[in-house]
C-alpha cells in the first residue's frame, strides 16, 4: 500500500527557507533579466509569472484574468514563463494572448516556481510584480466580478481568424459549421 506523501513542490512551498530562496536577490535578478528587454521607457509595467504555460487552460485563462484585473491600470503586462520544449505551449492561444500581454521567457525553473506563490503586489520602480498563484489570480478575478466589474473578452484579430479559417477549411469545416 502506497502512503500519501506531499509532492516535492508542496514540501518546498511549506519551507520558509525555500520561499526566501525563491524571492531572494539572485532570483529577482533573474526575473528582472527576463523582463528588461520588454520594458518600454515611461510605461507602467506589471509583471506576472505564468508557471504552467504548456497547460492550455492556464495559458488561456491567466493572461485573460491578468488583463481584466490590471489592464486598465498598467500600460504593459509582461508574462514571464519557462519554455519547455518537451511540453510546448499552444501557438494559437499564445498568438491570441500576445495581443494583450507581452510574453517573456526565462531559462530558470526557479523563476517559474515563483508563480506558485501568493503575495502582495510589489513595486520595484521599473516594474510592479504581481505575486500570485493561478488560484490566487482566479480568486482575485472572481472577487472583482462579484464586486461588479464587467469582464473584458479577448477579440480575435483578423489575421488570426484568417489563419484559423485556412486550417479549418483543410479539415472540411466551413465558416457556418459549429
Amino acid at each position: 500500500m502506497v502512503e500519501d506523501q506531499p509532492s516535492v513542490n508542496a514540501l518546498r512551498a511549506s519551507d520558509p527557507g525555500d520561499v526566501q530562496r525563491l524571492f531572494g536577490q539572485e532570483n529577482l535578478q533573474r526575473l528582472a533579466n527576463a523582463v528588461s528587454p520588454h520594458l518600454s521607457a515611461g510605461a507602467r509595467t506589471l509583471v506576472y509569472v505564468l508557471s504552467m504555460p504548456s497547460r492550455i487552460g492556464h495559458l488561456a485563462l491567466e493572461p485573460h484574468a491578468l488583463f481584466n484585473l490590471y489592464g486598465d491600470r498598467y500600460d504593459q503586462l509582461v508574462v514571464v514563463s519557462r519554455k519547455n520544449p518537451s511540453f510546448p505551449a499552444s501557438q494559437g492561444v499564445s498568438a491570441l494572448a500576445s495581443h494583450y500581454v507581452t510574453f517573456a521567457e526565462t531559462p530558470h525553473s526557479e523563476v517559474a516556481e515563483m508563480g506558485h506563490h501568493d503575495g502582495n503586489l510589489q513595486d520595484f520602480g521599473i516594474f510592479s510584480f504581481a505575486i500570485a498563484s493561478p488560484q490566487g489570480l482566479f480568486a482575485q478575478f472572481v472577487e472583482a466580478m462579484a464586486d461588479g466589474a464587467r469582464p473584458k473578452s479577448f477579440v480575435v484579430p483578423a489575421m488570426l481568424r484568417e489563419r484559423a479559417d485556412v486550417v479549418l477549411s483543410r479539415l472540411g469545416i466551413g465558416p457556418t459549421d459549429r
